[in-house]
């Protein structure tokens, strides 16, 4: 799992996430969950965001595992950054089977801190359906903050 990496306002990401991704490649995992804040985002118009998502696509292609992306507020924070995602990564929750685990990812986005009613039902299913697989939930913000925002979620 990788999050957080935040590149610059042209797309550059950080020396430190490049490295980290030789690292994964040294690892060689099975596939990589990604939890968000792949971008520095909240950009003025659709063409800044896109410069943004070049940048860490360009990273992102020396990766030799499959990546799952699972949105964050600086990757989704309106109707255009959701849409300019959904084109780029497809949908914004998923799951999938790996083994003996399923992996969900939920989007606490495009709803703002907040998992929507038919995400939930979504959840709900993948929860019940998934027999004796343990179950991963990844997210960008916390379905349970514990700090001031308590009640937010």
């Amino acid at each position: 799992m990788v999050g957080d990496n935040r590149g610059d306002a042209e797309g550059n990401q950080r020396p430190v996430f490049l490295e980290t991704l030789r690292a994964v490649n040294e690892v060689n995992p099975a596939f990589v969950v990604t939890t968000g804040d792949m971008i520095a985002g909240y950009t003025e118009t659709e063409d800044q965001a896109r410069t943004q998502w070049a940048g860490y696509t360009r990273a992102m292609a020396e990766l030799r595992p499959p990546t799952f992306h699972t949105p964050g507020n600086h990757d989704i924070w309106d109707a255009m950054s959701g849409r300019v995602y959904r084109e780029l990564w497809g949908p914004t929750f998923y799951a999938f089977d790996h083994g003996p685990v399923r992996i969900v990812g939920l989007d606490t986005e495009t709803d703002r801190s907040r998992i929507d009613p038919k995400q939930f039902a979504w959840l709900e299913k993948q929860i019940m359906t998934a027999g004796s697989r343990k179950v991963f939930l990844s997210f960008h913000k916390p379905l349970y903050p514990v700090d001031g925002h308590i009640g937010n979620s």
